[in-house]
């Protein structure tokens, strides 16, 4: 069992899977960023303290960091944006939290009663090796479907999704009558039948002309 808690969390409420896409989704904005921002950046510097002698040094140590910032707040923005989109699966919903941008946050989530199938797809030759891909909920409430992207062993989260959703409806259900239950039911049904014979019946009432 989970310890994390979140926002808006019901009572007996716990958290039994809490996931976000594949690190290797994180690993691209991070290279993207070594590629565009650092190689050039370190070209650069080499270049400019080389040929062109005469420029300030404050003025290269100013461009550099300024370009260097951008480097850092664009890495920072996407590693926020992975980090932040969460998957929750708890003993009682299903919670797809999205982070867009930095001030906005769509959150989506439904009850494991309105849970109809849960699917997953592995697409492409990384994913495979990895074992990583979507998990799509499809469910019977107002917000649709919910879809769990790029998550490390989708096969072993759908199968817990599925275990957790027969959990609550099973424990939700009208619980069914025992052996016992209906002994005492019969028994009481027979009771009052007897009850109803044994009743005296009063003769009908003649009315005088």
């Amino acid at each position: 069992m989970s310890e994390y808690t979140f926002k808006g969390q019901k009572e007996g409420e716990h958290v039994v899977l809490l996931l976000r896409r594949h690190w290797l989704t994180h690993l691209k904005p991070l290279l993207f960023t070594f590629v565009v921002f650092i190689v050039p950046l370190i070209a650069w510097f080499i270049i400019v303290t080389k040929l062109f002698t005469g420029i300030p040094g404050e003025v290269i140590w100013i461009a550099a960091l300024v370009w260097f910032l951008l480097g850092a707040f664009f890495f920072v923005y996407n590693w926020l944006d992975w980090y932040l989109d969460i998957y929750l699966v708890t003993n009682q919903r299903v919670i797809d939290i999205t982070q867009n941008g930095l001030f906005h946050r769509t959150v989506g989530a439904t009850s494991l009663d309105n849970v109809q199938d849960v699917i997953y797809e592995i697409d492409g030759i990384i994913p495979t090796i990895l074992n990583y891909g979507n998990v799509i909920i499809h469910t019977a409430g107002p917000t649709g479907d919910i879809i769990f992207e790029e998550v490390a062993h989708p096969q072993d989260v759908q199968e817990k999704i599925m275990v957790e959703v027969e959990c609550f409806k099973d424990a939700n259900c009208d619980t069914p009558a025992t052996p016992e239950d209906l002994l005492v039911m019969m028994m009481d049904h027979e009771r009052k039948k007897i009850e109803a014979s044994e009743t005296p019946k009063l003769p009908p009432q003649t009315t005088a002309k």
